[in-house]
């Protein structure tokens, strides 16, 4: 997402952002199946690529209000669907994260919502495939969304001016992460991800976690 964006939509109010699988069954052999395992749980495992968007964006947030359930209901499993919310009154902003392992059918995976409109995208980032598939970050596809999974826009950016249309997905480019390591370490660049900024979102995951269990909001 970006603030470009943002500003198209007006004051942004909510964004919902989603990452979903299906899978009905335990994978066997698979520790973040194993409930008592630390770490385990779609928590852990997705809730990190929905949470650190949204701070890089906004920031900690004030709240949070989480609902993490086995709704596979698999013997001595860990949680497999989560709702977490991140709440900014100060800004009239929250964010809606959601993860399930009972999704077949795949909701947006973004969608935000503005005073002036709206934007909705589906489809995953498609690095991680690309690379199971063996494409090379040195392809030229390489980091490109379908077409069809480009964002549509619906939204008044001036006063009697209405645009509804397509958002071309920016490319995908994980390697950008490592150049930036790399030139920290020798001194040529500061790290665009920090340790505060790790820290910070797996606070929101312990939050998340003590916030369903006691069934109540948590202040960060």
């Amino acid at each position: 997402m970006s603030f470009v964006l943002f500003n198209v939509l007006g004051r942004v109010v909510e964004l919902e952002s989603r990452f979903d699988r299906y899978r009905a069954f335990k994978k066997e052999n698979a520790w973040r199946e194993v409930g008592d395992f630390p770490g385990s749980g779609v928590l852990y495992d997705l809730g990190a690529h929905l949470f650190d968007q949204i701070v890089d964006l906004y920031g900690t947030p004030e709240y949070v209000t989480a609902t993490l359930c086995n709704e596979r209901e698999i013997k001595g499993g860990p949680d497999d669907s989560f709702l977490v919310i991140l709440d900014y009154p100060s800004k009239n902003f929250k964010a809606v994260c959601r993860a399930g392992m009972l999704v077949r059918d795949k909701p947006p995976r973004f969608t935000v919502f503005g005073t002036n409109g709206s934007f909705t995208k589906y489809g995953l980032d498609v690095q991680e495939q690309q690379l199971k598939q063996g494409i090379s970050p040195k392809s030229p596809d390489y980091g490109k969304d379908a077409p069809g999974n480009f964002g549509t826009l619906d939204s008044e950016i001036s006063s009697g001016i209405h645009v509804k249309g397509v958002v071309t997905t920016v490319d995908g480019n994980y390697q950008a992460y490592y150049d930036n390591v790399a030139a920290a370490v020798v001194g040529d660049a500061g790290l665009m991800v920090t340790a505060q900024q790790a820290a910070n979102v797996i606070r929101i995951i312990e939050l998340a976690i003590q916030s369903s269990k006691e069934r109540r909001s948590l202040s960060f």
